[in-house]
């Protein structure tokens, strides 16, 4: 039996699953008061689910993976994708970016997602390249005013470095992976060093120097020896532990090869930009368990190294340090010092500057506060995660710092925070930044000291006065990563969304523009379906939020909850009862009958557990209930109740991978799908009796983690698959490895979460919320013409029959029969035949076509379905050795007839014969003698064309003699 049809029980789907560790995860080796942190938990949230028992990610399966699905969608043919019965054709619906206006931050204009490096170029201060975490690598070649994503296919990555080559702009270096000191959850891992020698068009991986996982913290390229190169690794996450690749990194041939000079927490790497010091190298290290941090500097290109610290604090207090040399003042060189722990009258960070090229080291920010403080005296310092520095090309004594907040010293003495005395505060606190706040680059544009670029959490944002003011550079740059979206019931263009680490916002214009809601990291959100003005949206922990004004105003209705409450805690509304209100969080499911304002009342007095993170409720029999406790649990369960949440039984209890959600079948009470974070199998499965079995409906889908399922109300066979490498495709209810992607402007990206709108009158969009790109739009009533369920073919009497089912179709003339000549040297694909179309149909419609001007050997055949409207999609190709042998003596009509110029004739011998082939017209006269010779057994074709033998219009008669048999028939040319 094949795989698609075995239905597997928990017996045997327990022992596929036993491989996954049952250890102490790395995960819950975290120090506690990292794991409470927000910036852990949201990192958490996506990564756990998808990494090995060592917490780290897959890297080669998923790349392996992908390149299979590369090939797959390279290998259909061009003209279309090759999918079946669905609209193929994304449209995206941003955010580009979301508008602040109207909130208390509106200071900080549009933000986009966290980017973490800068290069500008080195004469043209408009072509900046950006760095972005999880969201690729884009560009500008205006100043900011548009951007072009340069990802590739690398847009799931982070560019933790970027350096232009100063003297061949077009070359660019990329390292992958966030750097920061001591391990955390809040930065990604990179997968090596890539390269461009076209200005960022096309990437290539360059080396392996590195291995497979990397936390790029700098990169930089010689003005003076353009193949030599630094790059600094460091440290970035716990369960990568103390990584061998950290350290000094020095290349002599354009980044081919890799030397590790010293191995350490290597944080910030340059030149000196002064040819008088072109021998110059320089670096920064920080502290680990047994390294101490310091300043290092080279002068004989890097062969050796010395520690220069003298000023700065001791090594074992230097955990993070980033410097900046002058430009204009060779022998100044800035620094910003992370300390984990207080070093000059209890704060962490401080500034230092050099006279002497970094010998010696003397503090000028002694009792001062330049990281950050969003009450005006409290101390916010996360130097650990932002701090970045540079100098003014022009100016020695004009240097910015970053940390939480943007700092500068104007004199080289004095430090203040930039801050806009207009904003909230009155110019007091962090949240008067002009800037979002966690600044992680700074770059003054080498050109020109008036132009500044500076990437933070909230993107990016640019100051053309030196600094004095600011503004921000985000739009176009599609890069939030959205937990959940919404829709209008009945507005197509008002659609709601939140993402991490940027709270819920909406768009009322179809995603030309998105506006600011909450803040927090945005979650669950829904529209109630009768009364559109009341809008629920949440945010981490379960906190829920309605507006009763049509989002103009929120109130909150439950606060953010405790340990046993999932980071995205389930939310919904009752399907036939819209009063009513479901939360599933501290263990329970609580219900208010009274749209979320009334008293909120456990369903019953019993307690999962574990963490409830996914629910779903049947919209046809709304009594039966699944709910999903999987939140990072090494052992995930799955209940059901019979009676809308009153009573629960166990059905199923895994050991191995997490469940990501639990889905309801429009159609039928009893089914529900089930979507979990394997890299193996079984990654969608669905039960059709709440439980008892489960159906493995994951062949031919990629072996990645699944995370949504949406079943089209329309057509129950018509389902979609949201995973980490976009959404796809099933005609066939997930059967017969029927899985295709729909890739038609969507690139590889995680969605995770569907959306569905539909007018009522015929306009049906299905919306994918992507983990790194926006919403993506579907719209689901304009199918592809025809949905092909089959199409097979076989060797039959005198020739090839080709059979062919359609389940639905809309608006078909008919296909078009196409084949090639494998055998040999490949032909192209051919027109042999047309059969007429049903037009609209729902019903099933069986079509067949023999193609019995064949000889024996090798071909492909496929279907070219045309619409009315001159549209057209090719069928997959499928191909057959033919082997025929005629039984007796035959003569076949010639085909194409009529024909101009040029016709086949075929015949069939049952044994060697002499063939006498001549052509005669309609007066019996012989206008042509076209074969006489011996020939042997089997089947034959001629290709006969007029030209030959100059002939007019009209009616002609062809004779085949060979042996006693004699046959004729009639061909009519047209001219």
């Amino acid at each position: 039996m094949k795989l698609y049809e075995t239905i597997l029980s928990i017996l045997i789907l327990i022992p596929i699953l036993s491989i996954y560790s049952q250890e102490k995860s790395y995960w819950e080796q975290v120090p506690e008061e990292i794991r409470n942190k927000n910036s852990f938990k949201r990192y958490e949230w996506f990564y756990r689910p998808r990494t090995d028992k060592n917490g780290l990610l897959p890297t080669k399966h998923i790349k392996s993976e992908m390149l299979k699905e590369k090939n797959k969608i390279a290998s259909l043919n061009k003209d279309l994708s090759g999918n079946k019965g669905t609209s193929d054709v994304w449209t995206n619906r941003g955010p580009s970016s979301v508008d602040l206006a109207g909130s208390f931050i509106s200071h900080w204009g549009k933000s986009s997602g966290r980017v973490r490096s800068i290069a500008v170029h080195p004469t043209n201060p408009d072509i900046v390249y950006i760095g972005v975490a999880a969201g690729g690598i884009w560009k500008t070649t205006n100043g900011g005013s548009s951007w072009a994503d340069k990802s590739g296919d690398l847009n799931l990555i982070t560019f933790g470095a970027i350096a232009i080559d100063p003297t061949n702009p077009e070359t660019v270096y990329a390292g992958t992976g966030e750097a920061q000191y001591n391990s955390n959850y809040t930065t990604y891992l990179g997968d090596g060093l890539y390269k461009s020698t076209d200005g960022g068009d096309s990437w290539t991986k360059i080396t392996n120097d590195f291995g497979e996982n990397t936390q790029f913290a700098d990169i930089e390229v010689s003005p003076h020896f353009p193949n030599q190169l630094l790059a600094a690794l460091s440290s970035g996450n716990y369960n990568f532990g103390t990584a061998s690749n950290r350290g000094l990194w020095l290349s002599l041939d354009g980044g081919l090869t890799w030397t590790k000079k010293i191995a350490g927490n290597f944080f910030d790497v340059q030149f000196h930009p002064n040819p008088l010091y072109k021998k110059y190298l320089f670096a920064s290290r920080g502290r680990n368990t047994d390294e101490d941090g310091g300043f290092y500097i080279s002068d004989d290109s890097g062969v050796t190294f010395s520690n220069n610290s003298t000023g700065l604090p001791a090594g074992q207090r230097i955990s993070r340090m980033q410097f900046a040399i002058s430009q204009s003042v060779p022998t100044t060189i800035y620094s910003i010092v992370y300390n984990e722990y207080p070093t000059l009258y209890f704060f962490n960070t401080a500034a230092y500057s050099s006279n002497d090229m970094g010998l010696t080291w003397e503090c000028i920010s002694i009792g001062q506060n330049i990281a950050g403080s969003y009450n005006g005296t409290d101390v916010i310092d996360q130097g650990s995660y932002d701090l970045c520095i540079d100098i003014n090309p022009t100016n020695p004594f004009d240097v910015m710092f970053g940390n939480v907040e943007l700092s500068r010293t104007l004199n080289g003495l004095d430090i203040n925070f930039i801050r806009n005395l207009d904003g909230p505060y009155g110019g007091s606190t962090a949240w008067d930044c002009p800037i979002h706040v966690d600044v992680h680059s700074i770059k003054f544009a080498p050109s020109n000291s008036n132009i500044v670029y500076v990437g933070c959490d909230g993107g990016i944002y640019k100051s053309s006065d030196g600094g004095t003011t600011w503004y921000d550079l985000n739009n176009g740059i599609n890069t939030l990563q959205f937990y959940n979206i919404a829709s209008h019931p009945t507005d197509p263009n008002i659609i709601y969304g939140g993402a991490q680490d940027n709270g819920n916002f909406a768009t009322s214009d179809g995603g030309a523009t998105w506006e600011f809601k909450s803040s927090g990291d945005g979650m669950n959100c829904f529209f109630d379906r009768n009364n559109a003005s009341n809008i629920f949206i949440s945010t981490q922990y379960g906190a829920l939020a309605r507006s009763t004004d049509g989002g103009v105003t929120f109130e909150n209705l439950i606060s953010g909850q405790t340990s046993k409450t999932a980071w995205n805690a389930p939310f919904w509304q009752h399907p036939v009862t819209p009063s009513i209100i479901y939360a599933a969080i501290n263990r329970r499911i609580y219900q208010s009958t009274d749209y979320g304002a009334g008293p909120w009342v456990s369903l019953s007095g019993w307690e999962a557990s574990k963490t409830i993170s996914s629910v779903a409720q049947s919209p046809i029999t709304y009594t039966n209930w699944m709910e999903v406790e999987s939140q990072y649990e090494s052992s995930p369960k799955v209940r059901r109740s019979t009676n809308e949440g009153a009573f629960w039984e166990t059905v199923l209890e895994l050991t191995g991978p997490i469940i990501l959600n639990i889905v309801a079948d429009p159609f039928d009470g009893e089914t529900f799908y089930m979507c979990r974070a394997t890299y193996t199998d079984s990654m969608v499965m669905r039960t059709t009796n709440m439980g008892d079995t489960w159906l493995n409906i994951s062949v031919g889908l990629p072996s990645v983690p699944a995370n949504d399922v949406f079943i089209d109300p329309k057509n129950r066979n018509h389902i979609y698959v949201a995973n980490d490498f976009g959404v796809y495709f099933s005609s066939m209810a997930g059967t017969n490895n029927t899985w295709q992607k729909l890739s038609n402007g969507m690139p590889f990206v995680p969605v995770l979460d569907f959306n569905f709108y539909d007018s009522g009158s015929g306009t049906r969009y299905l919306r994918a919320a992507s983990h790194g790109r926006g919403v993506f739009e579907l719209n689901i009533d304009t199918p592809l013409p025809v949905e092909l369920t089959s199409f097979l073919v076989e060797n039959k009497g005198n020739g090839v029959l080709l059979k062919w089912q359609t389940a639905t179709e809309v608006n078909n003339y008919g296909f078009e029969v196409q084949r090639a000549n494998l055998s040999g040297q490949r032909s192209k694909f051919e027109k042999i035949g047309f059969i007429e179309g049903s037009g609209n149909s729902n019903s099933t419609r069986q079509y067949s076509f023999i193609d019995d001007a064949i000889i024996n050997g090798k071909y492909s055949y496929r279907l070219k379905q045309i619409d009315l409207n001159g549209k057209f999609e090719y069928s997959d190709e499928i191909e057959i050795e033919v082997n025929l042998f005629p039984k007796e003596f035959v003569l076949f009509q010639n085909y194409p007839n009529p024909f101009n110029p040029s016709t086949t004739i075929r015949f069939g011998l049952p044994i060697d014969s002499h063939v006498k082939l001549e052509l005669f017209d309609v007066l019996g006269k012989k206008v042509a003698e076209l074969i006489n010779q011996e020939m042997p057994a089997g089947f034959h074709n001629f290709q006969f064309s007029s030209v030959n033998y100059q002939l007019s219009s009209g009616m002609y008669i062809y004779r085949i003699k060979a042996g006693e048999f004699v046959q004729t028939r009639k061909l009519l040319l047209i001219k």
